[in-house]
């Protein structure tokens, strides 16, 4: 909301703070704080926002969910990531984000070095893309994508993405991880039909800039 509305991350910054201000215990505004602070790389400022937002909301998912990222991803403080994962694991199914739990069940198998058990997760998820919410939160599948790729298992996610029952729904992300896992950025502007180039490169954008972080 206050990034969308200022633009700029130091001026949102500035604006949820003086709202935190007025109403210290509202979660959704903490949430966004830890948002604006992972924006400007601030990962403790961002850790401690999330986790704020988690203790007056504990059924916040999109906060928790965050803080389940940024313990595990950025300050690698896996074993407690899993424990606030498993607080909040019945809460992704009830608020309707059964993607979300499934690829961080993926996320953590990948962590563990355990593929096989990534693997399902993800052919999983693709098999039953119409029945769940594609999007997720904070745009799951595409940084758990990342993370695969970050952590050495592009080329096996690449071939679960080339599995029999492909959806059209997931092509841009498979263009993405294509390019990513071939160093091969100008197949985006070169081979990728109009219409699919401009989430192609956004995808990539992003992508790009969680694996080097």
């Amino acid at each position: 909301m206050y990034l969308t509305e200022f633009e700029e991350p130091e001026s949102a910054l500035s604006a949820i703070t003086k709202s935190l201000e007025l109403e210290p215990e509202d979660s959704l505004a903490w949430q966004i704080l830890g948002d604006t602070y992972l924006e400007l790389h601030k990962i403790i400022q961002a850790k401690e926002a999330y986790k704020r937002s988690y203790q007056i909301d504990n059924q916040n998912i999109v906060a928790a969910n965050s803080y389940v990222d940024i313990l595990r991803d950025y300050l690698k403080e896996k074993d407690e990531a899993y424990q606030i994962f498993k607080e909040i694991e019945i809460q992704y199914e009830i608020q309707g984000y059964p993607d979300v739990k499934e690829l961080q069940l993926a996320n953590f198998a990948i962590y563990d070095e355990n593929w096989g058990i990534a693997k399902t997760h993800w052919l999983h998820l693709i098999n039953n893309i119409d029945n769940n919410n594609y999007g997720g939160i904070m745009n799951s599948w595409q940084f758990s994508a990342a993370l695969a790729i970050k952590l050495g298992y592009g080329e096996r996610l690449l071939e679960v993405f080339e599995n029999p029952k492909f959806n059209y729904k997931v092509s841009p992300l498979y263009i993405v991880i294509k390019v990513l896992v071939y160093n091969n950025p100008d197949y985006i502007t070169n081979e990728v039909a109009f219409e699919a180039r401009a989430v192609a490169l956004e995808l990539y954008k992003k992508m790009t800039d969680y694996i080097s972080k």
